[in-house]
């Protein structure tokens, strides 16, 4: 009777344990691809200007002109947002006739400046933006993500 009652208990303990030990492992890998719903349309501009001043006052009208543009393509004007803005004084090398170095001499004032606007899918709506970009505003480099 003992050796059965040992074994039963012996039993219950192992399946006890067995019963704990149950483990469900999963592993995969999976790639999604979504369309994006946003398309963010980046305007460079960068322009060199005699004096600070001038330099700022090219940057306004620069925001300004890409606001007017967009509201001529129906669009909401305080979509653009200028994303960073620069202006650096420039400089070059001056040498005299026997081509040694003197010192620097300044050029002006450099305007580097970024605006984003965020905007739909819509490809021909982006297509317009970017003809009338391209024709109205000199000096931009316009880039999509």
């Amino acid at each position: 009777m003992t050796k059965r009652l040992f074994f039963i208990l012996c039993m219950c303990c192992s399946l006890s344990l067995m019963a704990e030990q149950r483990v469900i492992t999963v592993t995969g890998s999976a790639e999604t691809r979504l369309n994006p719903d946003v398309t963010r349309l980046a305007v460079e501009v960068q322009s060199l200007h005699p004096t600070y001043e001038e330099a700022y006052k090219v940057a306004d009208a620069n925001l300004q002109e890409l606001a007017a543009i967009l509201k001529a393509q129906s669009l909401d004007p305080a979509l653009a947002k200028t994303y960073s803005f620069n202006i650096v004084q420039k400089t070059r090398a001056k040498y005299d006739e026997y081509r040694n170095y003197i010192g620097e001499e300044r050029i002006g004032y450099e305007l580097q400046q970024t605006m984003h606007m965020d905007l739909g899918m819509d490809k021909r709506q982006l297509a317009a933006l970017v003809h009338a970009i391209g024709v109205q505003m000199t000096d931009t480099q316009i880039s999509i993500t």
